[in-house]
């Protein structure tokens, strides 16, 4: 069985209360955080790691003595304001010391925020990490951990 694990043991009984009562309402997981689903079929695991607007070049799927970790990092803004639909006005000139891409653009107002965030799995100890695939399909990260297909015992010779 798939075991979450803890990253910050110094919130954890926080992060429990939060979540505790927020349990039920849509988009109750915190900020900052991955929401997860683990799905066992029989004969793999899933983990469904929700992701949107995240590229595959800021997402790292790692395994390593059994963890297997999901790390996102934002670094950058992914929308400029030339881009937007909202009009812009000429700035050039106006002081302003978040100047954006050297052209005059102030930020004005920021609501998107940079971010990363990380969850780490314990795997099964007979999981072959070479096993291990993952897919990004519209915000939707799919880790597909096979089980192993030799389920008979191990019998040792006694010397």
């Amino acid at each position: 069985m798939i075991q979450l694990m803890r990253t910050e043991p110094r919130l954890a009984p926080v992060r429990e209360m939060l979540n505790s009562l927020a349990d039920g309402f849509a988009g109750s997981s915190m900020p900052g955080t991955l929401p997860l689903d683990i799905v066992e079929t029989s004969d793999s695991y899933e983990v469904y790691a929700s992701v949107p607007g995240l590229t595959r070049d800021q997402i790292t799927v790692e395994v390593e003595k059994g963890i297997l970790s999901i790390n996102t990092v934002v670094n950058e803004m992914t929308e400029s304001p030339e881009s937007s639909n909202a009009p812009t006005n000429d700035l050039t000139g106006c002081g302003c010391s978040d100047d954006l891409n050297g052209d005059g653009c102030c930020m004005l107002r920021r609501e998107r925020f940079i971010s990363s965030a990380k969850r780490s799995l314990r795997l099964p100890a007979d999981v072959d990490d070479a096993s291990i695939t993952a897919s990004l399909d519209r915000g939707v990260l799919v880790i597909t951990v096979q089980k192993p297909t030799d389920e008979t015992p191990t019998q040792v010779t006694i010397d």
